[in-house]
């Protein structure tokens, strides 16, 4: 990573000045001496005449040069130092930027196009190849790269690096921009590919209300400059996209605890219903070629468990059936807890005859795995499951839901009565 250049003056412009100066001081001591000679000379009058006129055209001369010359030091200058206070009021008004943005989006801008709006303003300061946003984690032990951009950017997603590993790991300690210029710090902690072709990086922590939450880490494939400038301003860097991107973050953690269920880290049913809409619309769209269903389901005998096992057993049993249920779903399917022992499922393109097979997958899974409680005991779990299909059960999304549960009550009347049974031999 390199800093843009501008020009600078350097040392050896100064000579134009001493020479023109020591110039003007010598003619100015020898003209008026040698206009005194000539006028009390015994020369005639027609000599001193063209001796005077000849010693004013020459001081003129000098004069004109030195002019000259020292107004092509002053473009010289003029064209440097513009360029260099140019540098620092485009510095000034990049920083300011980040800021007018944080005010002027809040914290309604997704953390990827936050990041993206930081990385190029920053780009617009520091010639660099890759961009890694690295958040600490929940045990404030680590650090995860939660967004990237530029080179090898697949390589890093989901990288973490322990606090004091790696340059990111440095920074986040000592609160202040490190730089590496042969990334040896990085070769341990991070997967060899995502280093490819890279060269050096900065790593700036990140402030919010005084307090470090991240490091941004720029990598190039040239070698960065180490010097106090760069850290000043990088510093700089890190404090004031502080606030755009922690509210970013917050923002989404909020959105994501709104739409998640606490217990099993489920989506909840809000969250259902939000995908069901967005599917629906693409089902009405295409009718007969895109098909729908809908699953619901919940555990045979739930309210029998806590009374019958160790206090917390339900929250464990919960995390079991959703474990085991998402683990026969398809990638495009989507799992959620509604309510209680309620889980609810939208199964995109699926016909009656694909969501019947899913059915069949999930019960028979739960036959072959058995939960274990606390105790040590291994249990059976059967589950009510009721399905509907669009437009045959409904065509909204109420409709559909209120369909599957219907199916699902009228499951609970099937057998098996009990849902946690095993017989004892077996359990022996």
């Amino acid at each position: 990573m390199r800093q843009k250049e501008h020009p600078v003056p350097g040392d050896e412009q100064s000579g134009p000045s001493v020479l023109v100066y020591s110039a003007l001081i010598v003619i100015g001591m020898i003209a008026p001496a040698l206009t005194f000679m000539i006028a009390v000379s015994g020369l005639t009058p027609d000599t001193k005449i063209y001796g005077l006129a000849a010693t004013s055209i020459a001081y003129f001369a000098i004069c004109f040069w030195s002019f000259k010359r020292l107004r092509a030091e002053a473009i010289r200058r003029s064209g440097a130092m513009p360029n260099l206070q140019s540098a620092e009021a485009e510095l000034t008004g990049k920083l300011l930027a980040l800021e007018e943005a944080n005010e002027f989006f809040g914290a309604s801008l997704q953390p990827a196009d936050t990041f993206r709006l930081v990385t190029n303003r920053i780009r617009d300061l520091y010639d660099f190849d890759t961009s890694v946003l690295f958040v600490v984690g929940p045990d404030a032990a680590e650090l995860k790269a939660v967004q990237v951009q530029g080179t090898n950017q697949k390589h890093f997603r989901d990288c973490e690096v322990e606090k004091g590993l790696g340059l990111a790991g440095l920074a986040i300690l000592s609160g202040e921009v490190e730089f590496s210029s042969d990334l040896n710090e990085d070769r341990s902690v991070l997967p060899a590919e995502s280093l490819a072709g890279l060269r050096s990086s900065a790593a700036i922590p990140i402030f919010f209300k005084g307090e470090s939450f991240g490091v941004l880490q720029m990598f190039s494939a040239e070698k960065i400059a180490h010097d106090d400038r760069s850290r000043e301003i990088l510093g700089a860097v890190g404090e004031r996209i502080g606030p755009l991107l922690r509210g970013s973050i917050a923002h989404e953690e909020s959105l994501s605890s709104a739409l998640t269920d606490p217990l099993t880290n489920l989506p909840n049913e809000r969250a259902f219903f939000m995908i069901l809409e967005n599917q629906l619309a693409e089902s009405i769209r295409f009718r007969e070629e895109r098909p729908l269903s809908v699953l619901a389901l919940d555990i045979k005998g739930f309210d029998e468990v806590d009374p019958a096992y160790e206090s917390g057993e339900a929250e464990r049993l919960l995390t079991f059936v959703g474990d085991v249920v998402r683990g026969q779903l398809r990638k495009m399917d989507f799992l959620a807890r509604s309510n209680s022992d309620e889980f609810l499922v939208i199964l995109p393109t699926a016909s009656r005859t694909t969501a019947d097979e899913v059915v069949k997958r999930i019960q028979a899974a739960f036959t072959k795995t058995p939960f274990t409680t606390l105790g040590g005991e291994d249990v059976k779990i059967w589950l009510n499951i009721g399905r509907s299909c669009f437009w045959k059960d409904g065509e909204t999304a109420n409709q559909l839901l209120q369909s599957a549960r219907i199916q699902k009550q009228q499951a609970k009347s099937q057998e098996p009565e009990t849902v946690l049974w095993f017989p004892k031999e077996y359990v022996n």
